[in-house]
């Protein structure tokens, strides 16, 4: 049996292959600034993540032995 996700990716390729070759150039350029600006936003996330345990006190420092051993 196929996944639903499968027939859904299917058809979306199905429906890209139809548009004209400027039409996909264009889609393909949105669809990377927009992995693009999702990587930024999870990188920002991360880091201010980060920057709250740090300033709430919950990181760790040492030398590699250390934090492992």
């Amino acid at each position: 049996m196929i996944a639903p996700e499968s027939v859904q990716i299917q058809q979306v390729l199905h429906n890209i292959e139809i548009l004209s070759l400027e039409d996909q150039e264009y889609l393909i350029s949105v669809i990377e600034k927009r992995l693009i600006e999702s990587r930024r936003m999870a990188l920002k996330k991360r880091a201010e993540e980060a920057i709250a345990n740090y300033e709430s006190g919950d990181v760790c420092s040492g030398s590699i032995d250390e934090l492992l051993g």
